[in-house]
Parts: C-alpha cells; sequence; structure tokens
C-alpha cells in the first residue's frame, strides 16, 4: 500500500517505500539510488531520469517528492518547469510556488533556449511530459539531419547532467520513447517503471535482468508499484511510491 509522505524534514529525496528491509544500510556513496527500508536519491548525485508506465499516478508521485524536498532547501534557488499539458498536473500544481508550466512547444522551446543561455547558476527541475507526442522532439536513431528543437533539448539534457538542476522525462511507453527520442537514453541513467506492462519493463531495465512475473506485478488501487533502475551502476530494485501530494 502507498504511504504519506514522510513529515521528516531532513533534506532527504524520498521516492517510496522499499520492498527490502536493510538493502543498503552500508553502500551509502556508492549510488545515486539509495534503498534502506524507504527508497530515496542521492540529492548531491542526481542524474536525469525516465519515468514511464500507464499509470498516470506514477509521475504525479515523483512530481510530489521533488517538489516537497524543493520546499524544504533553503540553500539554493529552485524552479521546477513542467513541459507539455496535462490537464489533471495543471490542476494539482497549478498554484504551488516555484512551479512554472510551458505547454505549446513554443512555450517550451523558449523556456529551454533561457536555461541553455542562463548563467545565474539557479537550480531547474525540468518535467517533460509525454514530449514523444511532440513531433519536433522526436528523432529516429541514426538520424544525421539536424533539428533544432531537438538540438535544444540535448542542451538542455546536457546542461542538467553536467551541472546543477535535473531532467525528468515521462512517457506511457518507454519502447515508444526509445524509438521516436532515442537520443534521451544517453543523458538519462534513471528509470523508474511502473508494474503491469511486462515488456515496456523489459525495455526499460538491464538486458541481464531475468524479470518475472509475480505478485509485485499486479497493478493495485491502493499501491502505486514501480521498478527502479540506474544504467551506469545496473542497480535495480522495486518501490512502492508514496501517495502523490
Amino acid at each position: 500500500k502507498s504511504m504519506e509522505y514522510p513529515t521528516k524534514r531532513d533534506g532527504v529525496l524520498r521516492l517510496g517505500s522499499s520492498v527490502m528491509l536493510h538493502r543498503d544500510s552500508r553502500d551509502y556513496d556508492v549510488d545515486t539510488i539509495f534503498d534502506d527500508t524507504e527508497v530515496s536519491l542521492r540529492d548531491n548525485n542526481l542524474k536525469n531520469m525516465i519515468v514511464s508506465g500507464a499509470d498516470d499516478r506514477l509521475l504525479k508521485s515523483v512530481l510530489s517528492s521533488f517538489m516537497i524536498w524543493m520546499s524544504r532547501r533553503n540553500d539554493v534557488e529552485m524552479k521546477l518547469h513542467i513541459f507539455g499539458y496535462d490537464k489533471s498536473i495543471s490542476e494539482k500544481y497549478g498554484n504551488r510556488p516555484n512551479v512554472y508550466f510551458h505547454k505549446s512547444v513554443q512555450e517550451q522551446l523558449d523556456e529551454m533556449e533561457r536555461q541553455i543561455e542562463d548563467t545565474t547558476g539557479g537550480y531547474d527541475i525540468n518535467v517533460f511530459v509525454e514530449p514523444d507526442k511532440y513531433s519536433e522532439f522526436t528523432q529516429s536513431a541514426g538520424s544525421i539531419r539536424s533539428n533544432p528543437a531537438v538540438d535544444s533539448f540535448k542542451k538542455v539534457l546536457d546542461r542538467t547532467a553536467l551541472e546543477s538542476g535535473i531532467t525528468i522525462v515521462y512517457c506511457k511507453s518507454y519502447k515508444t520513447l526509445r524509438s521516436s527520442m532515442a537520443y534521451i537514453l544517453g543523458y538519462a541513467p534513471i528509470h523508474i517503471t511502473a508494474v503491469g506492462d511486462m515488456e515496456n519493463l523489459k525495455y526499460a531495465m538491464s538486458d541481464n535482468m531475468h524479470l518475472v512475473s509475480g505478485e509485485f506485478d499486479v497493478p493495485s488501487r491502493d499501491a502505486i508499484k514501480a521498478y527502479y533502475y540506474n544504467k551506469d551502476t545496473e542497480k535495480s530494485g522495486k518501490v512502492i511510491l508514496y501517495k502523490p501530494a
């Protein structure tokens, strides 16, 4: 069952409850993903993420985690940018402080350009909602034709991969994203993938991982269940995400 987000104000970027008790209690410094009773992300080593799955609670839970973490940090100015339009997300998060919406393709491109040229050192959390729906951002693997919108997207991914900030790309199908926006994969090693679609999961997880469907893989009304995977370290596991706040 998905729990309410903890009220602890210790600056930890929490994602959800672990299905294991003390998996990582000794190797805290090894990986971006830390799994010890709960699953969290080390905020001094954040990496771009791909969040995928048809369960839209997945994105709302991840968004909530970042918003709560952001609200408890006073040491750096943070902005959360939502690129693309999703009615339920606009209604739920439209009035939150330091949250900015860029709905049309032109608005998205304008904000990308602002970030690429920004030298103020601000911290941008970018959340792209189903960018594979926009033909401007799609580019088949191996294509050598230059596309200004794709070039801007790559620069933003590169900026948050190398400097301060993080880019989170949400798609319903990792398989579709892989075929239409393959360039993203090299910039986003952290994958959070919803249960319920074994084929999608196989595409999003490590080729070396032997997935066997079990009770955890059955979607549930009161639990937001997902797999995590860090492509850089081959670390993977399961998480029951917190309820969206």
